[in-house]
This record gives C-alpha cells, structure tokens and sequence, in this order.
C-alpha cells in the first residue's frame, strides 16, 4: 500500500498530490473517485490485494483491526487523535461513561474499551467511526459501480 498511497494521483481534483495525501486530508474525495473513476480503483484494488495477501491467515476480525491501523497510519497519528478527542467529547454529552483522556488504542477491534460491557452503547459509534476511517475494502472482481 505504500507505493500505492506515495504515488501521484495524477488526475481530479489535485493531480499534483499524492494518494496518501488525498486520503489523508480530503477523505470523502478518496471515496468518491474511489467508487467513480474506473482506473483510480483498480490501480486500489491491485494494491489492497497485495496487501491483504500479506495478511492471510488473519481472522476477519483481525483483518479489520489491520485496516484500521493502516487507515490510522495513512491518515496519521496527530489527525486521529484530534478526531477521536471530538468523537469522545461528543458522546461524553450523551453520557459521561467513557474515562478521560482514554487512549484510542484501548477502542480497537478486541482492545479493553471495546471487549467491555458497561461500554457497548458507546462502542456502536467508534467501531463505526474506526470502519469510516479504515482502508476501503475493495475486490475488484466483485465490485458493480452504481448505475
């Protein structure tokens, strides 16, 4: 995935940026032209294949935990800490079960947060914001674009 997300995009919106950057910083956009523009996804496909071949043998949750992680990299640590603190802050309105200043690491698919009970009703909202941030799942082979 490295080469993948270092190279140019080389069309769009920011042609002179790289992958990795329009991940990053324009995340809706990386979607959007993931889903609409033919060579864009399969030049993404190519490289998640690859990348999930290193990882076979992982259980689906496992895998997912790896999407995450490499989502997190991509988009990169300062980022997702500033995120994660407006996530929190926002369901710490809600209700004020999640402890202070809790480390995200701790709300990973299988972390201590995550495996806890009294926690479940908060979870439902990270695990989905983990999904939206983690690396798109994406074969090709089984991909129909809407029409």
């Amino acid at each position: 995935m490295k080469s993948y997300f270092d190279g140019l995009a080389g069309m769009g919106r920011y042609p002179d940026k790289t992958r990795g950057e329009i991940f990053a910083r324009h995340r809706q956009y990386f979607d959007q032209i993931l889903y609409k523009n033919m060579r864009f996804r399969h030049e993404y496909a190519q490289a998640y294949a690859l990348w999930k071949q290193e990882k076979l043998g992982l259980e689906p949750e496992e895998l997912i935990c790896q999407r995450i992680i490499a989502g997190i990299h991509y988009t990169g640590e300062e980022a997702v800490t500033k995120l994660f603190a407006q996530i929190l802050a926002a369901l710490g309105h809600i209700t004020p079960l999640l402890p202070p200043n809790l480390d995200y690491h701790r709300t990973l698919p299988k972390g201590d947060i995550d495996t806890n009970r009294a926690y479940s009703e908060h979870m439902r909202s990270l695990r989905r914001f983990w999904l939206r941030l983690a690396l798109p799942d994406i074969n090709e082979e089984t991909f129909s674009p809407a029409e």
